[in-house]
Parts: structure tokens; sequence; C-alpha cells
């Protein structure tokens, strides 16, 4: 439902918003802590964000996840 209302969702330790962000998002930042884009204007957000604060950082092998997720 989330997903439905939002232009922007983070998963933190929800391991179904995770599940539900991998199919639906249009845009993914973030690997420990992943913030989703479900719509354009939040694509958009996501894309100015990432531009203020200097870009993505490399992708980790083995990000660290929270534990346990819920």
């Amino acid at each position: 439902m989330l997903f439905d209302v939002c232009d922007v969702a983070t998963a933190c330790a929800s391991k179904y918003m995770r599940d539900i962000g991998e199919a639906e998002s249009i845009k993914t930042v973030g690997q420990s802590i992943p913030i989703f884009a479900r719509t354009e204007n939040g694509k958009k957000f996501l894309e100015l964000r990432l531009e203020r604060i200097g870009g993505e950082k490399p992708k980790k092998d083995n990000p660290d996840l929270p534990y346990p997720l819920i």
C-alpha cells in the first residue's frame, strides 16, 4: 500500500519493503538501507539528491544489512 501513495520509500529493516521495492521501483539508491523511487518525481528527487551529495558510492560486494530483517 505504501508504494501506491509515495514517491520515495526506504526499506530500513523491512524484508517486505525490500522485496516490493526491488520488484517495483524505477530507481534504487543505496545498498545497506535502500531508497526506492516509485514515481518519476521520486526518481528526479533521488537524482537531485545524489547530485548534491556528490554521486553514488561504489557498490559493495557484501553490504552491511540490518539484522534481523523483519
